[in-house]
């Protein structure tokens, strides 16, 4: 059976190429890592109140799709990364005792295999 969707309170963060340091989008918001109806797996950000996701990104079996704690971080900022891409986002979950959880969520729902979960074992002759 396919995982159940990931939706996590967070902000995203901006990146500078030149000083190599993040800094937050003070805006509310939430990420969401799904398996749409026609079978993809999405990971996703957008605003509170916004119709559209600003951050879209479609998961692909073998494309090195990641989420991590930033381990330099002193406060809960974690890493998607997909390919060469990057987005960096800050965790507002009331309870921080569920972040090392939702982070493991996310990373099952990204390395889900339709197939490899949902198989029957077979009995031996």
């Amino acid at each position: 059976m396919a995982p159940k969707p990931v939706e996590i309170d967070c902000g995203i963060m901006k990146f500078d190429a030149a000083t190599k340091k993040v800094s937050a989008d003070t805006r509310k918001g939430k990420l969401k890592c799904y398996i749409n109806n026609d079978g993809e797996k999405k990971f996703e950000w957008r605003a509170v109140g916004a119709n559209d996701p600003e951050i879209e990104q479609y998961v692909f079996e073998g494309d090195g799709s990641k989420f991590k704690k930033v381990q330099k971080s002193s406060g809960r900022v974690y890493l998607f990364t997909q390919y060469d891409e990057k987005f960096f986002f800050w965790l507002q979950e009331k309870d921080t005792t569920q972040d090392e959880e939702l982070c493991k969520k996310v990373n099952e729902m990204l390395n889900y295999q339709e197939g490899a979960m949902d198989a029957e074992p077979q009995a031996s002759k």
